[in-house]
């Protein structure tokens, strides 16, 4: 009988503590610290948007290509873009340098010094392979990997 009580008790004690544990007041944690960053992703920016300024592109160190983009458009940009689209299966448009330049300048005005910024991959305009061989049909695998490299560099 006496094993019986001290087996009773120690539940009720256990179950008293339990339950002022749970009701007690919960304890105020420091709120975490925030820290600033950059999450960019899917810019799929179209150096082709203008497919006039394709060899100029191509030619050029990435940094003259924000003057060659900023000019205005050539005449026959709709319809040679167009007619790049349609022959490489692209439907949509991509990125053209205005909108990458906008968003990028609207990122700096909302976090302007981040701690760290992350591009997680899609910086390439759909069907890129494609539209460079269409502009450059004489291109070679190794000029295609330039200006793809030039691309994401810039």
């Amino acid at each position: 009988m006496l094993a019986s009580f001290y087996r009773i008790l120690c539940i009720f004690l256990l179950l008293s503590f339990s339950a002022s544990a749970w009701c007690a007041p919960a304890r105020k944690r420091p709120a975490p610290a925030t820290v600033d960053v950059m999450m960019l992703s899917d810019l799929h920016f179209d150096p082709f948007y203008d497919p006039a300024k394709f060899s100029e592109l191509q030619h050029s160190p990435t940094t003259e290509w924000p003057a060659i983009l900023s000019r205005p458009d050539s005449a026959t940009r709709v319809t040679t873009f167009s007619e790049l689209q349609r022959a490489c299966g692209v439907r949509g448009t991509d990125s053209p340098w205005p909108l990458v330049s906008a968003s990028l300048s609207e990122a700096r005005r909302q976090q302007a010094s981040p701690l760290f910024v992350t591009v997680s991959g899609d910086l390439l305009a759909h069907g890129f392979n494609c539209k460079f061989h269409k502009l450059d049909p004489a291109g070679t695998p190794a000029e295609n990997s330039a200006f793809a490299s030039k691309t994401v560099l810039f």
